[in-house]
């Protein structure tokens, strides 16, 4: 039996937003390659967000993409409704963004224990999952995986070290006490990927990375080429070295 994942709007819409062409790559090939091993979920929702598409062309196209895919319709019951609104009360979701709560909340109600989506800003970002797992268990809901279309197999088509980053790094700041190592092959592609896309990452999130992390770079290609990184999130937390010193603090 394939695995449920469940698409919001941002998905489909991706692959025809050449605004963003490595969202934009990564979103073609997998549903071109990766697409087929899953058992793909949109909601009305989904198809009323796509109507208000101003580009007559783009919105059929988008269409077009779930038929061809096979994507099953959910409809809003009425405890979706409810989570959704559970998710803005708690503060998982901002009030003014209903529409993010709902999708989750559909996904959430019809047990698809997976969820992808390219908004870092509402969905796919730490502090609104944090807030999301909790009130799910808190309603004996089933856990569900929110992550980018990277996540479920299109990080081979770019972007994999800001998924590890990202996976990492959430990881760390949702569960205290874990840890965690990251190696390179020269620490020249520490210094030119992974610290980059860890700022990027923050900054996707809503982050001021400066509030979390202090770096201090001392290390030279003669020492050794990995990254240590402990996470403290309770206590303290976190570092990376030798290439820098990342200090994971509390956020005030």
């Amino acid at each position: 039996m394939k695995p449920k994942l469940y698409l919001d709007t941002s998905i489909p819409s991706a692959y025809y937003d050449n605004s963003k062409p490595i969202r934009q790559l990564i979103t073609q090939k997998w549903f071109e390659n990766d697409a087929k091993n899953y058992d793909l979920y949109i909601s009305t929702l989904t198809m009323v967000e796509i109507e208000k598409t101003p580009d007559e062309i783009r919105k059929n196209d988008i269409k077009q993409l779930i038929k061809d895919n096979n994507c099953k319709l959910l409809g809003r019951k009425k405890k979706a409704i409810g989570l959704s609104n559970e998710y803005i009360l708690k503060g998982a979701i901002p009030n003014n963004e209903i529409e993010d709560a709902l999708h989750i909340a559909i996904a959430t109600v019809n047990s698809i224990p997976l969820l992808a989506s390219w908004n870092f800003k509402h969905i796919v970002s730490v502090n609104p999952i944090r807030k999301i797992h909790e009130i799910n268990k808190k309603f004996s809901y089933p856990f569900i995986e929110i992550g980018t279309l990277e996540l479920y197999g299109g990080a081979k088509y770019g972007g994999k070290t800001y998924l590890g980053c990202s996976l990492i790094f959430g990881d760390a700041l949702l569960y205290p006490e874990t840890q965690y190592f990251i190696a390179r092959q020269t620490l020249a592609d520490l210094r030119k990927f992974t610290i980059p896309s860890i700022h990027e990452r923050f900054q996707h999130w809503g982050l001021e990375i400066e509030k979390y992390a202090r770096f201090n770079g001392r290390r030279t290609e003669q020492e050794p080429m990995s990254i240590n990184l402990i996470s403290r999130v309770g206590n303290g937390l976190f570092y990376i070295n030798p290439d820098s010193s990342l200090e994971i603090r509390k956020h005030q």
